[in-house]
């Protein structure tokens, strides 16, 4: 009986781990992408915007993860 729920902890935590790992490499994609953005010259302004958006929504996870 403990050894299933030990299981089943792990399963969980194995599970949370890959999702997170799958949003940071989502936010990656996603920041490469303003970053070119920025350095092709378009939309200079608007890509600052969102990278400040995207950096304090990442600290905000981090924040959230940490308590």
């Amino acid at each position: 009986m403990i050894s299933e729920k030990l299981k089943q902890a792990l399963s969980h935590v194995e599970q949370s781990d890959e999702e997170r790992l799958k949003h940071r490499e989502a936010l990656l994609e996603h920041y490469n992408g303003l970053l070119e953005t920025l350095e092709s010259g378009s939309s200079t302004a608007e890509g600052v915007r969102q990278i400040i958006k995207l950096i304090t929504t990442q600290v905000t996870e981090l924040k959230n993860e940490q308590s």
